[in-house]
């Protein structure tokens, strides 16, 4: 994959994933039901297992600043790196939905080792959106982007937070050009909606209307090509209905066979009529 020199304004990436994408502070290491100092020391066991999460959350913040510093210095591949890298610190630490709710059920003494506190799943999410942002940031620098993964990437946010602008906006950008130009145009229009000045997304909702347009008029015209060919064909049965049938072969047809005369006057001949014919004249 070969990327470009320009870090930001192309290809679908507004801006550098510097604002809302990197530059959280760094989370606290308070162990959860623990405190940070004072309020009682948790149990030797409690306490380190709740470390654990702790220090996996300060981990992956780590490394989502250096990536965040590698998009800053046009260094997309090396940032790709790191954010995969936090992601891999968090993977494991948030439960999953049904598992969530088992433990919300629980009683309220029962030990949880491995549950986080509600501040530190709150970072965890917070530094997932913004890898997942970033490197749909970064795959949309490449000469050939993979818009299948930057779709994928931006879906992923939008899962945890549905009014995210700029997951919005890349996944109209990434439907635009799978060719899915109807889920882009609601992509786009949400992402407005957000930000209705944005040059970008007016750009792209202008683009994909046109699309739509002109998908619009060509399914149009082959309607109106196919009902045509039905028309000709019906057509062309009907007047073939008698006399592209064997045995019913007419005076004016190639291939049929000549009048009698005044005698038998103009008729329908058929190899039938045509014998029959012959013994009625070796009669008379």
């Amino acid at each position: 994959m070969e990327w470009k020199g320009s870090a930001a304004g192309t290809k679908g990436n507004p801006s550098p994933p510097g604002a809302g994408e990197g530059q959280r502070p760094p989370p606290p290491l308070c162990a959860p039901g623990g405190g940070c100092g004072g309020g009682g020391a948790p149990a030797r066991g409690q306490a380190g297992a709740a470390a654990e999460p702790a220090e996996a959350i300060r981990r992956a913040h780590e490394f989502k600043s250096q990536g965040s510093q590698c998009y800053k210095d046009k260094k997309f591949r090396e940032a790709i790196g790191k954010y995969h890298r936090a992601l891999l610190e968090l993977k494991g630490l948030l439960p999953a939905p049904g598992e969530r709710d088992s433990r919300a059920a629980s009683p309220a003494g029962a030990p949880h080792p491995s549950r986080l506190s509600e501040e530190q799943s709150r970072t965890v999410e917070a530094i997932e959106i913004d890898c997942y942002n970033s490197l749909a940031a970064c795959l949309l620098q490449a000469e050939l982007v993979n818009y299948e993964r930057v779709k994928e990437y931006c879906l992923k946010v939008l899962k945890k937070e549905g009014e995210n602008f700029k997951a919005l906006y890349r996944s109209g950008v990434a439907f635009y050009h799978l060719g899915d130009y109807d889920k882009a145009l609601y992509y786009l229009k949400e992402a407005r909606t957000r930000q209705p000045t944005d040059t970008n997304v007016i750009r792209y909702i202008q683009l994909t209307e046109m699309k739509l347009s002109r998908c619009s008029q060509r399914e149009k015209e082959a309607m109106s090509a196919t009902e045509r060919d039905l028309s000709s064909v019906g057509t062309a049965g009907e007047d073939n209905h008698t006399s592209g049938m064997p045995g019913f072969l007419t005076e004016a047809d190639p291939g049929g066979l000549p009048s009698k005369g005044s005698r038998e006057g103009t008729h329908v001949w058929t190899p039938h009529t045509f014998l029959m014919d012959q013994r009625i004249s070796r009669q008379l």
